[in-house]
């Protein structure tokens, strides 16, 4: 019984293998789509903001754009009052 089982459980497992992306010679093929690859978020710019002791601010900035990254050190500056 339990051979029965198992042998008809494997039977719909390699008949559905195509399926599930399997090729003909019964290994798996991965590929990527362009449109999830474009569908990418970007990470935030991340801002390290210190204080030193006589008041004065300055910071770090990272991020994957460059756009992002001067776009912000222009909102630090106006909101903070550096020239």
């Amino acid at each position: 019984m339990v051979r029965i089982v198992f042998v008809t459980i494997f039977a719909c497992a390699l008949l559905a293998a195509p399926a599930f992306g399997a090729d003909k010679d019964g290994g798996f093929k991965f590929s990527t789509d362009p449109q999830i690859k474009a569908a990418r978020t970007k990470t935030p710019v991340r801002i390290k903001l210190k204080r030193g002791e006589d008041g004065k601010y300055t910071w770090e900035i990272t991020g994957e754009s460059t756009d992002d990254v001067l776009k912000a050190d222009e909102e630090l500056k106006k909101k903070l009052g550096v020239k």
